[in-house]
């Protein structure tokens, strides 16, 4: 009996798999190549930018943007101590909450993830 209740049961069509083939035929799996080439530039066009980046991780993405945000050892950054950033956000008024006892005691935060 197969127990596994998949959230999003994985889905590969034909087209799914040429790509899949293409990709290892031409050796380029990740984290490089030209499929990556042609997502970023896709990705660029279709939000209206000159650039987009795609990284390997979640942790990889967040490190990037503390690192354009200018953040430095011994800023104060809030964030989740959830991997599942929207359970926390939604409860708006524990975000209020943390917020105003960071602001009143005094400690100012450069961001929040």
């Amino acid at each position: 009996m197969n127990n596994h209740i998949f959230l999003s049961p994985p889905y590969m069509s034909a087209s799914e798999k040429e790509l899949l083939i293409e990709a290892f035929d031409s050796n380029w799996i990740a984290p490089l190549g030209p499929q990556v080439d042609k997502f970023e530039e896709e990705t660029a066009k279709y939000i209206g930018l000159d650039n987009a980046a795609a990284l390997t991780s979640g942790t990889a993405a967040l490190h990037l943007a503390l690192k354009i945000l200018g953040i430095k050892e011994g800023d104060n950054v809030l964030c989740s101590v959830l991997s599942f950033d929207y359970d926390w956000l939604k409860a708006e008024l524990l975000v209020e909450e943390k917020f105003k006892t960071k602001l009143h005691g005094k400690i100012t935060h450069e961001a929040v993830l």
